[in-house]
């Protein structure tokens, strides 16, 4: 993978690859450091194992043709946004150090906030892009001559 890909996509205002790829670094991380870290989110290990299964299916189906795949990219980066930077505030409350633990879930925060920032630039983008279209489409029905 060759790293300007990663921030600079072949389509333009289309970052789906990039949140699909944040999606999946961040998924692994949480799957590698649950089990050395139980605390790491509040979740029992059930959900937790659902979460990362949506995570990835989320990952997998998004598409630049379809826009409600950008909408569930937003949604499921920011409650998981939600969740790890929650943890992490919660964790250095209670504790008040810098332990590995935070540094994880910091971390993971992290890559979620940017998922959340990358995929509302694309739903931005496409829903700027529909409205553009439909505009086009009600200009030309109304200089449209009927015969």
């Amino acid at each position: 993978m060759y790293i300007p890909d990663l921030f600079f996509p072949k389509n333009p205002h289309y970052y789906g690859d990039t949140v699909r790829k944040l999606f999946l670094a961040g998924a692994v991380i949480a799957l590698v450091f649950r089990p050395i870290y139980p605390d790491l989110v509040p979740l029992n290990s059930f959900l937790f194992i659902m979460a990362m299964i949506a995570i990835a299916l989320v990952a997998g189906i998004t598409n630049p043709e379809k826009y409600w795949t950008m909408i569930s990219d937003l949604v499921i980066a920011g409650i998981a946004f939600i969740i790890f930077e929650y943890s992490a505030i919660s964790q250095y409350i209670a504790v008040s150090n810098l332990n590995f633990s935070f540094i994880v879930k910091q971390s993971l925060g992290l890559i979620f906030f940017f998922a959340l920032y990358y995929s509302s630039k694309t739903v931005r983008a496409m829903y700027l892009k529909k409205q553009s279209a439909e505009k086009t489409d009600t200009h030309k029905d109304s200089n449209r001559e009927d015969i």
